[in-house]
């Protein structure tokens, strides 16, 4: 295949609803295809073409490549199972000088919040 086979594939794999399935001979095969559509949306990103971020390069079933659009994969959604209470902070709980940490900040005088 050419360089310009790879961005022809990313193109049509657009096109369709959730993207396309590339199959090949053997497993060497399929990750050098992967590499090479992996190097033609880099070089699309070097000339400020970003429209094929949103394809996402899978290996499936041996000798199979999708690119799949990453907008048609299911949102996985973590919960953390943590619960917590708040409360709100009183205007004589404010701190009258924040501590503010970081590069060039004046260090924290302990005694300012006694």
């Amino acid at each position: 295949m050419k360089p310009e086979d790879y961005i022809s594939a990313l193109c049509i794999a657009l096109t369709k609803a959730h993207g396309i399935i590339i199959d090949v001979p053997d497993a060497k095969t399929l990750r050098r295809v992967r590499r090479r559509l992996y190097q033609a949306r880099d070089r699309a990103r070097k000339e400020s073409d970003t429209s094929f971020d949103d394809l996402s390069f899978i290996e499936r079933n041996s000798f199979e490549l999708w690119v799949v659009k990453r907008s048609a994969l299911p949102r996985r959604i973590q919960h953390d199972d943590l619960s917590f209470g708040h409360r709100d902070i009183d205007p004589g709980d404010v701190p009258t000088r924040p501590n503010v940490r970081g590069p060039n900040k004046e260090p924290r005088n302990p005694l300012d919040f006694i």
